[in-house]
């Protein structure tokens, strides 16, 4: 960040360490609309831009954060200053809200090939196929006009396409970092695929790392109680 940008941006990045999203919302309004003319600023407008999205995202505001999104985004082509795949994913994360599904898919995978170390994305990406295949699902239930076997069997080889797909990116994340709630992820998908010993396998090991998990929290209060 500039020197410029960064003593615009310096209020704003406060408030919003703070957890002040409102205060940050208001700032960062202020610097977008003083620098609106100034096609010089585009890093100081793409970065308030950015944070005024994720103050929308955090304040359940979604349409308003992807608005700010895609404007960052769209200020980062010219001046790459925050980080663009967590500008993607962020916006991903607002559209899965709204159950923009396919969209928020194409942002997760935007984020990942940005960053390949990114595990939200790729979780949330899972997460979202598997809920695509369970809509699409329903919706070939609720069509009373498709009821033809051709329709069903393509509907089906896509639902399985949205779930083989997710499998594979829970099985990398499992491999890369065994979260327990990958796990848990995983021994959902494995019972609607029907491999009902994989899905025992993983439900097991999915409460062994929970219960990991949380003696080491608690293991690390009591440590903090003691000054």
């Amino acid at each position: 960040m500039d020197e410029f940008s960064e003593s615009c941006l310096e209020p704003a990045i406060e408030m919003f360490d703070e957890d002040d999203y409102i205060g940050t919302i208001a700032c960062c309004s202020n610097i977008i609309n003083f620098l609106s003319e100034m096609s010089l600023y585009s890093q100081a407008r793409s970065d308030a831009f950015f944070y005024r999205g994720f103050s929308q995202l955090l304040l359940k505001n979604y349409i308003l954060a992807i608005r700010d999104l895609d404007q960052s985004i769209k200020l980062n082509s010219e001046v790459s200053q925050v980080d663009e795949a967590t500008t993607y994913s962020l916006r991903a994360d607002a559209k899965k809200e709204l159950n923009l599904l396919h969209s928020a898919i194409s942002d997760y995978s935007m984020a990942i090939k940005l960053d390949p170390e990114d595990t939200h994305s790729s979780y949330c990406r899972a997460v979202s196929k598997i809920k695509l295949a369970r809509e699409l699902r329903e919706d070939s239930h609720k069509k009373p006009n498709h009821s033809d076997y051709l329709f069903k069997q393509v509907v089906h080889k896509k639902k399985l396409g949205y779930l083989e797909s997710a499998l594979n990116e829970l099985n990398y994340l499992i491999l890369k970092d065994a979260h327990y709630y990958y796990y848990e992820e995983r021994y959902k998908l494995r019972k609607t695929l029907n491999d009902l010993k994989g899905a025992e396998k993983d439900w097991i090991e999915m409460r062994n790392r929970r219960d990991q998990s949380e003696i080491k929290e608690k293991s690390s209060y009591s440590q903090l109680t003691l000054f």
